[in-house]
């Protein structure tokens, strides 16, 4: 058995959508074994292709520039390296991301490009779940999360791979009460 802990950057703007598309613009994944011991990473840039220019709000947000995705792979391309490696056919794969909005989002790109989506579970949104366990009345972000579990956030906010690898910190606390 694996978990894949999964980050998803998408394209955004400051304040109302103007009912623009969000792209998938970066995928952050830590694999860790049936034990919650790591033992891979992920990390690519995804090229958006509807709005091929991210907004200053957006660079700002992740660190993300639009230079940088010029040459990265377009979705279908990136998808197609995440899954060599996650390789969920091999051994029994539990996905697991902090809300809905990362599965939401790449079963959006999957039906958009005709791609199979059916390795997309079983799903464990960990953002629902921790507040479930830790009883409080709403949902809070992954920083709030960590600091209740005493640990500050490594990294870059915003990020796949830094985002995927603090979440892999609070659920590797929590591996057993997990459900799925």
């Amino acid at each position: 058995m694996q978990f894949i802990l999964l980050d998803l950057e998408a394209t955004c703007w400051q304040g109302f959508q103007n009912g623009r598309r969000r792209e998938i613009i970066e995928i952050g994944a830590v694999r860790l074994d049936g034990y919650g011991s790591l033992r891979d990473t992920f990390e690519t840039l995804v090229r958006p292709v509807h709005h091929p220019r991210l907004s200053a709000y957006c660079t700002e947000l992740t660190g993300i520039r639009t230079e940088m995705l010029r040459r990265a792979p377009e979705f279908p391309e990136a998808i197609e390296s995440f899954l060599e490696w996650a390789d969920p056919w091999a051994q029994h794969t539990i996905w697991a991301a902090w809300g809905e909005f990362d599965r939401e989002l790449l079963l959006d790109h999957l039906e958009e490009w005709d791609l199979d989506d059916d390795w997309l579970e079983p799903y464990i949104d960990v953002k629902q779940q921790y507040q479930e366990l830790r009883r409080w009345s709403r949902q809070k972000g992954l920083v709030t999360a960590l600091r209740a579990e005493g640990l500050e956030y490594e990294g870059r906010q915003h990020r796949g791979l830094d985002d995927a690898r603090n979440l892999a910190r609070l659920f590797v606390r929590h591996i057993d009460e997990w459900r799925f």
